[in-house]
């Protein structure tokens, strides 16, 4: 709960409402999933282990960016997947 407040008070946005999910309450184990986009490598989100379906999407700019930032922690390198989306022109441009 703590890595999504703190992004989203960093300029983040949830896209799933908790309030769809009756059983997150504060001080349980359940955690409502998560999507979270507009975050930045600076951001707990991403950089700490999370316990709970929760995935922070993050625009990087090349394949060698995505790769840098995958790598830049023992956490990432043990993820099982990694999420990117990467800005490309449109076909034909």
């Amino acid at each position: 709960r703590g890595q999504v407040a703190d992004a989203v008070k960093a300029g983040a946005k949830s896209l799933i409402d908790p309030k769809l999910f009756p059983a997150d309450k504060a001080g349980t184990a359940y955690l409502a999933p998560d999507v979270v986009v507009d975050v930045d490598h600076s951001m707990r989100i991403m950089t700490e282990e999370s316990f709970g379906p929760v995935v922070g999407i993050m625009k990087v700019s090349s394949d060698e960016e995505a790769i840098k930032l995958m790598n830049d922690s023992e956490l990432m390198r043990q993820r099982q997947f990694a999420l990117v989306i990467k800005s490309r022109p449109a076909h034909g441009s």
